[in-house]
């Protein structure tokens, strides 16, 4: 009987990173989100801009994603792909988040 079926195998398969990096952009806009609406709640413009600034971040990151599929797959710059709609998606909120920050200072 062998036990060479039992034994996991020598190579190291790394996990891959792609979709955690994906789910933390969404996750970043979500939480940018929940904050600045809170901070409209509370009437705390600090708050708000907290939410703005994970909004940013949540870009940040979708940049960066957006960059290394580019560094990877050259030839599909132009084309349309889900790092870069995440990256759109990430920017209009923060934009959004920011412009309602300001706004509501002015108020």
């Amino acid at each position: 009987m062998s036990l060479s079926g039992i034994r996991k195998s020598g190579k190291k398969v790394p996990l891959p990173t792609d979709g955690l990096r994906r789910v933390a952009v969404q996750v970043l806009d979500v939480l940018a989100l929940m904050v600045f609406f809170v901070g409209i709640g509370m009437g705390e413009l600090l708050v708000m801009a907290a939410g703005a600034a994970l909004g940013w971040a949540a870009t940040g990151l979708a940049y960066h994603n957006f960059q290394r599929d580019v560094a990877k797959r050259p030839d599909r710059r132009d084309a349309m792909s889900v790092p870069k709609m995440s990256m759109y998606i990430a920017f209009t909120v923060a934009a959004a988040l920011t412009l309602m920050t300001a706004l509501s200072a002015l108020a």
